[in-house]
């Protein structure tokens, strides 16, 4: 474990501006919100920036709760989709893409400044009939919902 440890402190200062590894407090943004978000790490793995010593996440660190990496309550501000208080919808075995597959934290791909998540918000879905003076329906269409955003990260939480 120690020789994980050090190779992704030698790893974090050679990534360059293009890519970083990601730790507690980054700064994130959802396409379809109005706000960002923090992203937190209730329990850390071990695994530190040396810089800042602050605990760094991995790629299964996409938890959406009330003690989880992402509040469930007004997350990103305003929900664009559905108009109301952000509630990101995230599946419990969803993982952040864009890992660094070759340096593992817990076992799992340590997690980028590029990763990106999908949240699964929709708008509801609309009915339009439409109806004939002396008669039965003689159209429906269904529209479904506008679906979900892209959850991206805007500051790697280290700098």
């Amino acid at each position: 474990m120690l020789a994980q440890i050090l190779q992704a402190f030698t790893l974090l200062n050679s990534a360059g501006a293009e890519q970083s590894y990601v730790a507690r407090g980054a700064k994130m943004k959802c396409t379809m919100g109005t706000s960002p978000g923090i992203l937190n790490l209730p329990l850390d793995h071990g695994v530190y920036a040396h810089s800042t010593e602050k605990p760094l996440l991995n790629i299964t660190d996409a938890k959406c709760g009330p003690d989880a990496n992402i509040s469930d309550a007004a997350a990103f501000g305003v929900c664009i989709i559905t108009g109301g208080v952000c509630k990101p919808i995230i599946s419990p075995d969803a993982k952040w893409s864009n890992g660094k597959d070759n340096v593992l934290i817990d076992g799992q791909p340590a997690l980028l400044d590029n990763a990106t998540l999908s949240c699964a918000c929709q708008a509801p879905t609309t009915v339009e009939r439409t109806y004939h003076a002396y008669g039965p329906v003689s159209t429906e269409i269904v529209h479904p919902g506008a679906s979900g955003g892209i959850i991206s990260i805007t500051t790697n939480g280290i700098d």
